[in-house]
């Protein structure tokens, strides 16, 4: 850890489902962590910053509705962590059931999307998020960094991740997500 670690506190949000979403409500900067709330229990399956949080979690909602992102049979999204590093199901019957390619997957979505209407369905129902406002723009690569090896890389399903060690996150708030998050800045 570098000597100049900031102790930084970011403050997490209720879980908002994404019903109750209002496309009016204020947009904030910060980072978020979005995943799917099923039997009560949340499963973070993404973090990420934007400066209108709001609307980047409508972008991510048409993603899944879109066919641009991965798609879980609904009787596993509740597992989806053991499906991240699998190929799709051939059967189709649990696990991954599509996996975006764009744009040569797009038309293999659009002829199978009645097929896997359900499970999206079911994606977008469960969908949950929670954020945590953070107005320092030169700040929030960073602190995703972090969140994301706090929570575990291999426990979500972002693509990307990294070391930082430019400060030290204190979690407050939102107590069911800040038990998510590890306390280490490294992977």
């Amino acid at each position: 850890m570098m000597d100049s670690t900031i102790n930084l506190t970011l403050e997490w949000s209720d879980f908002i489902p994404i019903m109750n979403l209002s496309y009016h409500q204020k947009n904030n900067r910060g980072v978020y962590v979005w995943g799917f709330k099923i039997g009560g229990e949340f499963m973070p399956y993404y973090v990420g910053i934007a400066d209108k949080i709001n609307l980047r979690i409508y972008e991510h909602v048409n993603s899944i509705i879109g066919g641009k992102y991965t798609i879980y049979h609904r009787n596993s999204l509740v597992n989806f962590k053991s499906f991240i590093d699998q190929e799709v199901q051939t059967d189709k019957s649990k696990g991954k059931i599509y996996l975006p390619n764009w744009p040569s997957s797009y038309k293999n979505f659009l002829v199978s999307r009645k097929d896997l209407q359900p499970h999206i369905d079911f994606m977008v129902d469960t969908f949950t998020f929670s954020f945590a406002v953070h107005d320092r723009k030169q700040d929030l690569r960073c602190i995703e960094k972090i969140c994301i090896n706090q929570i575990g890389f291999k426990n979500l399903g972002n693509t990307i991740d990294g070391i930082c060690d430019k400060f030290v996150i204190n979690h407050i708030g939102n107590l069911a997500l800040t038990e998510s998050f590890k306390g280490t800045n490294h992977i």
